[in-house]
């Protein structure tokens, strides 16, 4: 009950955490980065997990990843993950200055 209980309030907190981080970078430009992650064990020293991205600056975008992860020792873990990017930076036309 305690692991449905943190996943729920997870889900309910994230979209309100992204309303308070704001990024900027040398221009006036704002927006909204905000991300979520679920890892799951699959066994003892395996693992695998799946992260959502959006990001609202310059111009919109977001990624979907996977990946998984082997712990081959106590001080040593193997790991593999693919990114999925899709940006809309060449979708509209905007004329920069």
């Amino acid at each position: 009950m305690t692991l449905r209980r943190n996943i729920l309030a997870l889900l309910l907190l994230a979209p309100c955490a992204s309303l308070f981080v704001l990024a900027q970078d040398g221009n006036d430009e704002v927006g909204v980065w905000s991300e979520i992650g679920i890892e799951k064990a699959i066994t003892k020293n395996w693992d695998a997990g799946l992260d959502l991205e959006y990001r609202a600056q310059n111009k919109a975008r977001f990624s979907v990843g996977l990946g998984t992860s082997y712990k081959v020792s106590k001080y040593l873990k193997l790991g593999i993950n693919y990114n999925f990017l899709y940006s809309e930076k060449n979708k509209y036309k905007v004329k920069e200055e």
